[in-house]
This record gives C-alpha cells, structure tokens and sequence, in this order.
C-alpha cells in the first residue's frame, strides 16, 4: 500500500480514494509475485490482509502516534542493536522488523518502580535547581533493568536524548571504590590499612586537594572511603598501579575507557571518555552481588511473529572481584551513609551502601547505592556542563525512591557483609585497639570495629600512641611530688604529619624529657604549694 501511493499520494490515498489505493496495492504486489520477490501464498497472505480496516479503524478513532516512554526508548535501542549484532541486519532493517515485524517483547521492566521514578524525578520539591536528571534501578542478580528515566520534565517525542544511556559523563569520587580500592583489596589489603591524609602533590607536581580543604592525617581505607577523601585515593591509586585500576574498571563495565586513562586523575575520577548512568549503576551492582558483573538488560526475551525466539538474553554473571572483596568495600559504603558524604540519602529499615561523587564545580553529581534487593544511581547536572551551586539534590532523589521501592521488603540485611570477622582497632595505625589508650586520645575516641575477611585480622597492638602522665600547673611530666588533684593522663600520638590534623595530638617536643619544677618537694605535693 505504501509503496503504491507514492506514484500519486493524493489519488492513491487509501484515506481519501480507498478504492484506488487497493487497486494500486494489487499492482505492487502482482508485479512483486512476478518478478519473484514473494511466493504466490505469500502473494495469497497479503491480498487477505484487511489494510484499509485497519487504516480506517485508526483514523476513526482520532488516534495519534503515542510518544515512548524511556524505558520503551532505551528497550527498542537495545533490541535493535541485539538484532544487528545477532543477524547482521541493517540499522534500516531492525528498525523495520521492530516496528511491523509483528514481534512479541517480554521487557524486564517493574511498572511500580518505574512509577515511582518518573513521579519523584519530576518533583520540584525535589530540587533547588532546575538541573536536568537521570535514574536507574536494577535488579543486580539478574541485571535487570527495572526502571528508567532519562530526564527531567514531560517527555514530548520518541527516541530522544536519554540521559541514562546516551549521556557521558565524569563520574567523579564514585569511581574510586570500583577502581584503586577494589584494587588494594583484591591484592590482600584490608579496610584497616592506614594511609596518610597530608599535603601531597601529583606527578606533575601540581598539589592534591581535598574537598574539604584541609588534611584529616592518619586515616583508615575506611574513612578514607566514607570522607571522600581525594589524598588517600591517590595514595591508594599509586599502590594499586595504574594497569591495574585501569584493568579492574574495565572489568566493571567501562566500555568507553581507553589507554589515555591510565594516569593519576582516573583515581579521582577523571576519564576521557566519561560513563553512563547505566554503567555506573550496573557496576555498583557488581559489589551488591557480591562480585558477580551482570550486564545491564531491558528484556529476557523477543519473539517472532510466529512464536519463535528471536532473541533471548539470560544473567551470565562474571566474577570481576572476590566475593569477600566485595563484602568489604559494601561495609565500607554502608558508613558513607551512617558516618559519612551520603548521610543525606540514608533511612531507617533497610541496609544501605553507596557513593557520592562530585566533580569540580559541581558539574556532575551523583548517588548510587543499594539495597538487599535494588541498585539505583542518580546523575544531576546541565546538559551544556555548566557549573552547580547544590549537590545534595541527587541524594534527596536517591532516598525517597528507594525508600518508597522497598515499603513492602524486609531487611534481610547483606548476607555476605554478616559472614565478615570484626576486630576492635585503632583508628591511626590499624592495629589492635589498647583499651585506655586508644579511647581516650587528645583526638577523641581513635578506636573502633573494623570488619576483616576471617584470618586478616591484625595481631599487633596500637604502638602509636603514648599515654604521658602530665602536671596541670607546670604543663611538664608530672613528678613524684605533683598532687594527685593536679595530674592529667594525656594520651598523645608518637608522630603526625605537620599541616594535618594529626600534628596537634603529637607529644609536644621535650615533654618527656622534662619533668615538673614547680612540685619539687613532698609538702608542695601535700599542699599545693607553688612558688
């Protein structure tokens, strides 16, 4: 019919002259029959198709062309480029089969969740700024795509820009836990090893800064994870080895990455080539499921017109990391919401784990997270890249679709991270905490549980803290005759960095050589007698 009325659209019209354009689509097909381009049954077939009912049904109707959603629009492009994968077909000819193949799609898309997306996504309470958006939530077992939005606003057309898939941007701080920390991990480091947060330059001389502004000193892998911390990051990068981050993201899902990233600014989160809300999601999905990659999925199955499977996508995870690798940089993220940058995403009744990231100027911002059940990862920013003045925005998002996703889930918790060893350690040298002593520092409470894969817990006591018996009057060691009342016991570090928050808790210089001149006899003790 239509390859009919191109000779006279007006006359051939099947709305305008129905009788002609027949007569026309009888000419088209007879002459497609005699020169051997259909068989005479498949000639019979079309002849019986009731083409003007169906154009006539839909013109009656007032119907209009109904505009995809985003999950349809990232479902159809994700089809089209299976069938050319799989079949070799055209761009032209997947299109063609998708559009009047008369096929049958069975999407993984979850209705509800999808719901709930676009509502709070298009919320403007949700913002304090009119920044574009985007959103994915995965089943991360199965690598099913559940839900997805590609921008903020009323979707007016098809197959546009989705900001989910198609947008590449820089993935900031969220890269460092798949990237250098995973990488230390992976090659027997713990979430107690000890890295120096202090002044520190790249190598190229110019200086690394913390987000911050300042320089928190002895810190663990932790709550170097939990700050967002960019000096240990680097530090962490340097002992992984560039090859090795670059190889470990790569495994993660990071198509777009090339030989130009390996260099110091991937540990922070600079790429050329940026990610996609999409990979990002998935790979974070990756530590939920305990080390298992699966690749992102819109659909389990397509079926021809005649019931026959045309396509068929099953989970084949792939073990990128060690399982307990994974478990440890989970319980680390679970403190980015208790302790940490994402506190302003967490609520109560569901473990939690996730990753901010932002990069300079706030160009892109982030949260992603999850839960026993969903991975979600939310991108704020412009599409012209200009810089932001807020943040937290994304975290807001993150927080009330999750929240409102798992109403009717119980906490079930995250099995592997429960498995996990706990030992009690100080919090500047990693080692086992001294109970006395590494809980009552100059700087607070240095000791804590820390979780270990059963075996690598550390066997040494805290050696970097000195407990020193210090007279309140003379501000030297205290003596044998400086009054009980009077006497202080100060636990200092043995060493900090200067320029870092360390350097005040260090034992101030001659302390302990020195001893109190001011109680020099008994009676100044009995009395408190002073000069």
């Amino acid at each position: 019919m239509l390859a009919g009325i191109t000779k006279n659209p007006s006359g051939y019209s099947p709305l305008q002259h129905p009788e002609a354009g027949r007569k026309r689509q009888m000419v088209v097909l007879g002459k497609m029959r005699e020169l051997g381009y259909i068989t005479d049954a498949e000639y019979e077939e079309a002849l019986a198709e009731p083409v003007l009912e169906r154009i006539a049904r839909i013109r009656d109707s007032g119907q209009e062309a109904r505009v995809f959603s985003w999950y349809e629009d990232a479902l159809l492009n994700q089809i089209c480029d299976d069938l050319k994968k799989e079949y070799g077909y055209t761009e032209n000819e997947a299109w063609r089969l998708l559009y009047r193949g008369g096929l049958t799609v069975e999407a993984a898309q979850d209705s509800t969740l999808q719901a709930i997306t676009e509502e709070e996504i298009n919320k403007e309470e949700n913002y304090d700024s009119d920044a574009q958006a985007s959103l994915v939530i995965i089943d991360y077992r199965t690598g099913e795509v559940k839900a997805i939005v590609g921008g903020r606003g009323e979707k007016t057309a098809s197959l546009v820009l989705n900001r989910a898939t198609d947008s590449v941007r820089q993935p900031g701080s969220t890269l460092k836990v798949v990237g250098e920390y995973a990488a230390v991990l992976e090659k027997g480091g713990t979430l107690g090893d000890i890295y120096d947060d202090a002044p520190c330059v790249y190598s190229d001389g110019s200086a690394i800064r913390n987000v911050s502004g300042t320089f928190g000193g002895r810190m663990t892998m932790r709550q170097a994870i939990a700050d967002s911390v960019n000096v240990a990051a680097v530090k962490a990068f340097r002992q992984a080895g560039a090859d090795t981050v670059y190889d470990i993201l790569k495994e993660f899902g990071f198509e777009k990455l090339t030989e130009e990233d390996l260099v110091e600014s991937l540990a922070l989160g600079g790429t050329h080539g940026g990610v996609t809300n999409l990979e990002l999601t998935a790979a974070y999905g990756t530590l939920a499921d305990r080390g298992r990659y699966c690749k992102p999925t819109f659909y389990s199955r397509v079926l021809g017109r005649d019931g026959s499977v045309l396509l068929e996508r099953k989970a084949d995870p792939v073990q990128v990391v060690d399982a307990q690798t994974a478990d440890l940089l989970t319980s680390a993220m679970e403190s980015v919401l208790t302790d940490g940058t994402g506190r302003e995403a967490a609520f109560a009744g569901m473990s939690l784990a996730g990753k901010s990231g932002t990069t300079t100027d706030r160009r892109d911002v982030w949260f992603v997270g999850y839960t026993p059940y969903y991975v979600c990862g939310v991108w704020g920013g412009y599409d012209d890249n200009r810089a932001q003045n807020s943040s937290n925005y994304v975290k807001r998002i993150w927080k009330r679709v999750m929240y409102r996703s798992h109403e009717r889930l119980g906490n079930i918790g995250f099995a592997g991270v429960n498995r996990l060893s706990r030992c009690e350690i100080c919090g500047k040298c990693g080692k086992r905490a001294v109970e006395g002593l590494c809980d009552h520092t100059l700087q607070g409470d240095m000791s804590y549980e820390e979780t270990y894969i059963p075996g690598t817990e550390p066997k040494e006591f805290c050696d970097c803290h000195e407990q020193v018996q210090v007279c309140t009057v003379s501000g030297k060691k205290a003596g044998i005759f400086c009054p009980m009342t009077g006497v202080q016991w100060q636990t200092y570090l043995k060493a900090g960095t200067a320029g870092t928050a360390d350097e005040a808790a260090v034992i101030p210089e001659g302390l302990m050589e020195s001893s109190c001149t001011v109680h020099g006899k008994w009676w100044n003790g009995l009395f408190g007698w002073v000069r």
